[in-house]
């Protein structure tokens, strides 16, 4: 007699395909989960770093005293005009509510007082020497530089 042979897979040949492709995914979806967690994370420092240059262009475009005000324990920044935090708000940022990332330094409020030159006024600038911000999200931390001049960078 002959036997009738079938084109196609067997059942055992389907599942481990299946089961291949769901390790894959698995190993993929655990990867992008720390990228996205990281990349949020140096978003928080950028958003930092990005207000503090708008305060300075905004302090030179409007040639009056511009400051940069950041709130370690309220996790908020704020941009306002003239030196005290009490001035015409221009911009705001709260990191918590925004960017889910919680905010820590040595120094708490941290304030840069911008001149219509550029520089930072000594007077009103709340630092007397290079502070180091952090950011945190979960595991992942980003750093941000802080001097006495008023310049802002983003640390590895």
């Amino acid at each position: 007699m002959m036997r009738l042979v079938r084109p196609g897979y067997t059942l055992v040949e389907l599942v481990m395909v299946i089961v291949i492709g769901a390790i894959l995914v698995g190993v993929v979806v655990n990867g992008a989960s720390g990228y996205v967690s990281r990349k949020r994370v140096s978003n928080a420092r950028d958003a930092f770093v990005y207000l503090a240059m708008r305060a300075r262009a905004a302090a030179i475009e409007r040639g009056r005293n511009v400051s940069l005000h950041l709130s370690v324990t309220q996790g908020r920044i704020t941009v306002n005009e003239g030196c005290s935090a009490g001035g015409l708000e221009l911009e705001r940022l709260h990191l918590e509510d925004e960017l889910h990332a919680k905010v820590e330094a040595a120094t708490d409020p941290i304030a840069v007082c911008y001149s219509p030159r550029g520089f930072a006024i000594a007077a009103h600038t709340t630092i007397s020497a290079p502070t180091i911000v952090s950011f945190v999200i979960g595991k992942d931390t980003a750093r941000a530089r802080v001097a006495p001049l008023g310049q802002v960078e983003g640390v590895k």
